[in-house]
């Protein structure tokens, strides 16, 4: 296809970002941004391309259904009804030509959903649960990166034992060895992944425009659960229960985030908050 969602939504981003930083370094480092400028032959003209080209970047959407499209033919495919497949023709690469599976609504990883967790604060709720539930229903998972994604964005959207369902399948990708294929390595990105579902999924953690927030809850297969991470310099440790959760400055810079919607502050003098479950 030759206009691919995600692809264009994240290159879209990349170039609004890009302008943003040229502008930035124009108005307070006009020195540097000169010295930078000659290095790299940038022409002013080019900065306001980018922001134009970003503008003008074509989103596949689908106005019936209320969705994004994969790429810009997708949704005008026919749809695989996956329980029509053998479960024994899984993964299917291995067992159908790519000719046949790239005339079908069939996704190995919703690259969509992807994009609508990385950025996030760009898509409303109910448009990722349009999204999210179209897409369910047609995603083999036949990648190993795919189930980490779609038990962030469960979590976000309240299901709760889809979003652990797609969590254990992760983190125990290797150990039941899912994709049978095990024997030839390890899937080290999934396990990055693991970490990911429980700290983006479970902890509801998100980063957007350099603001930190966390909408934390607790499967009810679990009675709690704790990680670390490093944040603008500040070094925090995080524990959720199925009352609360602790957060402590470790050490660093102090910190403020918000938990729930509500502001926590973390400083040297103060280096443990509270809070209370939603």
């Amino acid at each position: 296809a030759e206009y691919m969602g995600y692809t264009n939504l994240m290159a879209a981003n990349s170039l609004k970002y890009s302008h943003s930083v040229a502008t930035l370094l124009q108005s307070d480092h006009p020195e540097e941004f000169r010295r930078l400028q000659n290095a790299i032959s940038l022409q002013s003209s080019e900065i306001m391309e980018w922001l134009r080209a970003a503008d003008s970047m074509f989103i596949p959407y689908d106005q019936r259904l209320g969705i994004y499209g994969q790429d810009d033919s997708f949704l005008d495919k026919e749809v695989w009804e996956l329980s029509t497949i053998p479960k024994d023709k899984f993964p299917l690469l291995l067992h159908f030509h790519p000719m046949t599976i790239y005339r079908k609504q069939v996704c190995k990883q919703a690259d969509l959903l992807l994009a609508e967790f990385l950025l996030g604060d760009q898509f409303s709720l109910d448009q990722k649960q349009r999204d999210f539930d179209y897409y369910d229903k047609i995603t083999t998972h036949d990648s190993s990166l795919s189930a980490c994604i779609f038990a962030i964005l469960a979590a976000e959207l309240g299901r709760r034992d889809k979003a652990y369902h797609h969590f254990a399948q992760t983190a125990r990708m290797d150990l039941d060895n899912h994709h049978h294929n095990t024997q030839h390595g390890i899937h080290t990105a999934c396990m990055a992944g693991t970490w990911l579902s429980l700290v983006s999924g479970f902890a509801g953690m998100r980063a957007y425009n350099g603001k930190l927030c966390f909408t934390p809850w607790v499967p009810s297969q679990w009675d709690g659960y704790s990680f670390n991470m490093v944040f603008k310099g500040a070094s925090l440790a995080i524990n959720v229960s199925k009352q609360n959760v602790t957060y402590k400055l470790r050490s660093g810079n102090n910190i403020h985030f918000m938990h729930c919607g509500n502001l926590v502050n973390l400083t040297s003098e103060n280096p443990t908050v509270v809070r209370p479950l939603a």
